[in-house]
């Protein structure tokens, strides 16, 4: 069997199954649903190997104090986590009856007092907790949110995701080629969703994370300070009850040197992972980059 081939059978199954999950899943309970969760974590958490290694790699230079026990139970709860994500992404569609009632928002203050002044700002929003429920939350605090995506090889698949994404109104842009349109955005006074916190290949900028040189998207320390934009830092936190926190933090934004916008964001995600280390997204090979690099 080809390459081609062999991608297309696997692309039409995860369509299939993503189908499946999209008409059942807003059906089942709460429990129901983050029990299957957890479940499938358990199963990818087997199913996966390669993507385990990388978690484990990933933890013990992080946490370098950290024992294998303590490596292999988080890597553990984190694939759990990832099940539950997996299946409460599926549930967007009935947003108002199964997720919104499960979000606790923390001081949001400084969200309410941006948009009250009509204020352009940029969100910087890193892969942690359930970072999903943000595309429907967000255009319940802004009349106009929007977020950078990447969009999915399967035509019909990235039409589904953004359908649940999309179930309050969030516009969703392009990435590639997608600048100019936030740009223009910004300039009309929008609110612009960025999931920045992955490794931003060879042209990004190296920023110490975690105690290693990270490659690190630049554009939302830049855009902020050309622009004169506020960046805000939005992340999610799931609690053992099922409730999720939604959390909003201004970021200070050196007028003068990026780099030392990109180091407050990583430092203060730092912070933040450390209460919560199971909730990151540990298995994306978050330093590839800067090993290359350092490497050539």
């Amino acid at each position: 069997m080809s390459d081609r081939l062999s991608k297309r059978i696997e692309r039409r199954a995860l369509y299939g199954v993503a189908l499946v999950c999209a008409m059942l899943l807003p059906r089942l309970s709460t429990a129901w649903v983050l029990r299957l969760g957890r479940g499938i974590g358990r199963l990818l958490y087997q199913a996966l190997p390669k993507r385990r290694r990388i978690a484990e790699e990933n933890l013990r230079a992080a946490f370098p104090d950290w024992d294998d026990q303590r490596v292999r139970r988080t890597v553990r709860e984190h694939f759990a986590h990832l099940g539950m994500n997996l299946v409460e992404f599926f549930q967007l569609p009935a947003w108002d009856r199964r997720l919104a009632p499960r979000i606790r928002l923390e001081d949001a203050s400084c969200v309410r007092a941006l948009v009250e002044k009509r204020t352009p700002f940029l969100v910087f929003i890193p892969h942690l907790g359930n970072w999903e429920i943000l595309a429907p939350l967000w255009p319940t605090l802004h009349p106009a949110p929007m977020v950078l995506v990447q969009p999915m090889p399967d035509p019909r698949l990235d039409a589904l995701v953004r359908r649940c994404r999309g179930v309050t109104g969030l516009e969703m842009v392009d990435r590639r080629g997608g600048l100019r349109r936030v740009v223009a955005a910004l300039r009309q006074g929008r609110a612009i969703g960025l999931l920045a916190d992955q490794d931003a290949g060879p042209g990004g900028v190296m920023i110490p994370f975690f105690g290693r040189l990270a490659s690190c998207e630049p554009s939302p320390a830049a855009l902020a300070r050309r622009l004169e934009a506020p960046l805000l830092l939005n992340w999610t936190v799931r609690e053992a009850s099922g409730e999720h926190r939604v959390f909003f933090e201004l970021v200070p934004v050196d007028p003068t040197d990026d780099r030392e916008t990109l180091k407050r964001i990583y430092r203060r995600l730092e912070a933040i992972i450390g209460e919560h280390p199971e909730q990151w997204l540990w298995i994306h090979r978050r330093w590839k980059s800067a090993i290359v690099r350092s490497a050539s």
